[in-house]
C-alpha cells in the first residue's frame, strides 16, 4: 500500500478498533478492561480527523533553534564534563542558525531534514575525538558537504554555513597519517564519496549513513565500478530493477529482497538503482536500526505485512542510485532524508586537463547547434547535461596509450577532433541543415564533411559495415545504440541486411524487446547468443518501438547485456 498514511486504499481504518475500545475488532466479544493494551501512533503525516478524534492528539512541531541546541548536546554525549563536546559547544548555536536558514531556502519540498542536522553534529564530534583538537574550518566543509549534498547549485549549503562560523585557518605538523586525514580530510567531490564508502574499522568519522548518489543516465554506476569500487576484493552487487511489465510483481519484491539478504549476511555492497517499489521494505535497514544479539547486528525487512529478521555485516554498505530528477519529484522525503546524498556524474571524475577539454566541447557544441534559438538538446539525440562529459572520458579512454602526452598541444587538438567526431554521431539531419545560417563557414563545412562523408548516417547497413571495418577488436564484438525515426526492421530488411554485411541467415538475430514479459525471460532468450560455440559471427538486433517512452525498459535491458557479454 506504499506509506499508510498517504495510500488511497485507507489501510489505517483497520487501526478504528484499537484507537476505539483497544480490542482488533475481530469479534464482537467485549474484553475485559483489564486485558486490553495501551495504542500509541506516531507519524510524520497529518492523520485524517476519523483517527484524531479517537484518541488523545498530541502534536510535535518543528524544532526551533534552542531545540537543536540540545539535541546536538545530547548527541554528543550524555556526560556531564566532555572535552571533546566542550570544543564544539560554542559552534552548536550556529550550526542550528545554518541548518533553519537551509530549511527556509528548500520549500516547498524538504530535501534536507533532521537527520542531516543530527548525522552532521556526529560527524563533527567523531573528527574532534579523533584529533583531540579544536574543530578546524575543513573539517566543518567536509562535514557539509557530506551531510548537505546532492542538490548541485540550488542550495549553496556550505556557503551559508561559511557566513555563520567563522573558524581561524592553524596549520599544525601532524606525524601519524590517520590523525593527519582528520584533520585534513578531502573535500573534492571523489575524495568525499571514497570517505563515505570506507567501512567502520577503517575510517576516523564513525560508521557512515548509507548513500543515495544522484546521477544522469546512470553514469554513477560506471563510475562506482570503474573508479571508485574496481580494487575491492568483492565487488558489489548490482541489482538493477527490471521493468519488465511482470516484474512489478510481489514475487519479483521478493526475490530483489533475498539477494539483498545474501548481501547482507556476506558483507557485500549493494548498489540499487530503478527498485522504486522495493526501498519502503528497507526503511528499518536504511535507518540502520540494529538489534544487538550475541555481538552481532541484525534488522529487519519488511515485505508487506511480514518482517524478517536479517544478519548484517560489519563491512556491508548501501548504495542507491538514482536519476536525479526523479529523486527531487517523486522520491518520498522519508527516504531522502535517511540517505546521505551526493551528486554524480561524469565530470566528478575528470582530471584538470580533461576539463579543459570538456568546456571547449561545450563551448563548440553551443555554437554548433543554438541556431535560430535551438537549443543543444535539439541537435543532438539523446543529449543530456552530462553528455559532454561522458565523451571526453570516452576520448582518453580511446587515446590511454597516449595519456603521457596529455598536457601537450597536439593532444588536445586531436582529442578535441575527436569527441567534435563522437558528439557529431548524435546529431540530427535537420541540425545540419541549420547550419546554413552559421557565420563560420570553416566549422560549417568542416561539419557537413564529417557528418555526410566520413561518418554513415544514411541506413544501418552502411554503418555496421564500417563499424565492423573500424573495429580495432573484432573477435571481441561491439555495441551500438541506434536511434531512429524510421520504421521497425521487417523480415525483408532484415534479409538486405544480412546480404549486405556477408552474413547467413542464422548469423542475424533480432527480435522485439517488448515481447517479453519479465527480465528472466529476456536473459534466457540472450544468454545462448553470447555462449555460442560455433565460432561463427553474429549480429544481435534488439529493437524497441517508442524509444522515449522506454527509457527505463532499454536502460534494464543495456544492462543485462552487457553483464552476460562479459559473464
Amino acid at each position: 500500500v506504499g506509506l499508510a498514511e498517504d495510500s488511497p486504499s485507507l489501510p489505517l481504518k483497520a487501526l478504528h478498533p484499537l484507537l476505539e475500545d483497544g480490542t482488533s475488532g475481530a469479534d464482537a466479544k467485549i474484553v475485559d478492561r483489564e486485558k486490553r493494551v495501551a495504542f500509541v501512533g506516531i507519524s510524520n503525516w497529518a492523520l485524517d480527523p476519523a483517527k484524531m478524534n479517537r484518541g488523545v492528539m498530541v502534536t510535535r512541531g518543528k524544532p526551533d533553534e534552542a531545540e537543536l541546541v540540545l539535541s546536538a548536546r545530547g548527541i554528543c554525549s550524555i556526560e556531564k564534563n566532555d572535552k571533546y563536546r566542550d570544543h564544539l559547544e560554542k559552534y552548536f548555536n550556529l550550526l542550528a542558525v545554518s541548518y533553519l536558514q537551509i530549511c527556509e531556502k528548500q520549500q516547498p519540498k524538504e530535501f534536507f531534514g533532521l537527520r542531516d542536522f543530527y548525522s552532521l553534529i556526529k560527524m563533527l564530534y567523531w573528527m574532534v575525538k579523533k584529533t583531540n583538537q579544536p574543530l578546524t574550518m575543513i573539517q566543518l566543509e567536509h562535514a557539509v558537504r557530506r551531510n548537505f549534498g546532492g542538490l548541485g547549485d540550488e542550495i549553496d549549503a556550505i556557503g551559508v554555513f561559511k557566513r555563520n562560523i567563522h573558524i581561524a585557518v592553524v596549520n599544525m605538523d601532524v606525524d601519524d597519517p590517520e590523525i593527519f586525514a582528520a584533520m585534513y580530510p578531502d573535500c573534492s567531490a571523489l575524495g568525499l564519496i571514497k570517505t563515505s564508502l570506507a567501512t567502520k574499522e577503517t575510517s576516523w568519522h564513525g560508521e557512515s549513513r548509507y548513500l543515495l548518489f544522484l546521477t544522469e543516465n546512470y553514469a554513477a554506476l560506471r563510475i562506482l565500478q570503474q573508479d571508485l569500487l574496481f580494487d575491492t576484493e568483492n565487488p558489489p552487487f548490482v541489482l538493477f530493477g527490471s521493468s519488465f511489465p511482470k516484474d512489478r510483481e510481489y514475487t519479483q519484491v521478493c526475490r530483489n529482497i533475498n539477494q539483498i539478504k545474501i548481501c547482507m549476511e556476506t558483507g557485500r555492497n549493494v548498489i540499487l538503482l530503478n527498485l522504486e517499489n522495493l526501498y519502503e521494505s528497507l526503511y528499518d535497514v536504511l535507518n540502520q536500526y540494529y538489534t544487538l544479539l550475541p555481538g552481532k547486528r541484525y534488522v529487519d525487512l519488511g515485505l508487506q505485512t511480514h518482517r524478517i529478521k536479517c544478519r548484517v555485516h560489519d563491512d556491508f554498505k548501501l548504495i542507491l542510485i538514482a536519476e536525479k530528477d526523479k529523486v527531487y519529484e517523486e522520491f518520498p522525503t522519508p527516504l531522502i532524508n535517511r540517505l546521505e546524498k551526493h551528486f554524480v556524474v561524469t565530470s566528478t571524475v575528470l582530471s584538470d586537463s580533461q576539463k579543459q577539454l570538456l568546456s571547449q566541447l561545450e563551448t563548440w557544441a553551443k555554437q554548433f547547434a543554438c541556431i535560430r534559438n535551438f537549443k543543444v538538446g535539439d541537435a543532438f539525440v539523446g543529449y543530456q547535461n552530462d553528455t559532454p562529459a561522458a565523451i571526453v572520458f570516452q576520448v582518453t579512454h580511446l587515446l590511454k596509450d597516449s595519456l603521457s602526452e596529455m598536457d601537450t598541444e597536439h593532444w588536445k587538438a586531436k582529442a578535441l577532433e575527436l569527441s567534435k567526431h563522437l558528439l557529431l554521431e548524435t546529431a540530427s539531419p535537420d541540425s545540419l541543415v541549420r547550419l546554413t545560417d552559421l557565420d563560420n563557414s570553416q566549422v560549417k563545412d568542416d561539419c557537413k564533411k564529417i557528418y555526410f562523408e566520413k561518418q554513415h548516417h544514411e541506413s544501418l547497413g552502411d554503418l555496421l559495415q564500417a563499424k565492423l571495418l573500424d573495429s580495432q577488436s573484432p573477435r571481441e564484438g561491439f555495441l551500438l545504440h541506434v536511434t531512429s525515426h524510421s520504421h521497425l526492421l521487417s523480415r525483408a530488411d532484415i534479409n538486405i541486411l544480412y546480404h549486405s554485411l556477408g552474413l547467413k541467415s542464422d548469423q542475424v538475430i533480432c527480435f522485439l524487446l517488448q515481447e517479453f514479459d519479465t527480465e528472466m525471460d529476456f536473459c534466457n532468450r540472450i544468454k545462448p547468443i553470447f555462449r555460442r560455440q560455433s565460432g561463427k559471427d553474429c549480429l544481435l538486433i534488439i529493437q524497441c518501438d517508442a524509444g522515449h517512452l522506454n527509457i527505463d525498459l532499454i536502460a534494464c535491458a543495456r544492462h543485462r547485456i552487457i553483464d552476460e557479454r562479459v559473464s
